[in-house]
């Protein structure tokens, strides 16, 4: 998931994400995805519940990406750089 440069984002701010689900009907709450505690290779993981057919939850969080991962140290390097924008987030739905 890409993410782009705020307007006027200084080296060190908090750079947080919310996610909506069916209409803005089921939302996250504000994940940080950089400044501090962070992690340095974020990762961010996305948990949907449904009901039927219904999507009724929906939970994210960031997380440290495996290092052993094919894209961890492309990322790595990407959020380490502030200069590097847009910074791409991978996204993982764990398996149900």
């Amino acid at each position: 998931m890409p993410l782009y440069k705020p307007p006027n984002r200084k080296s060190g701010d908090e750079y947080k994400i919310q996610l909506s689900f069916d209409g803005d009907r089921v939302v996250t709450p504000w994940l940080k995805v950089l400044g501090p505690r962070a992690p340095a290779a974020p990762v961010l993981v996305i948990e949907l519940t449904r009901s039927g057919d219904a999507l009724v939850a929906a939970r994210g969080t960031i997380e440290s990406l495996p290092p052993q991962s094919a894209e961890g140290e492309h990322v790595r390097k990407e959020f380490e750089d502030e200069t590097a924008w847009p910074k791409h987030l991978p996204v993982s739905l764990p398996s149900c």
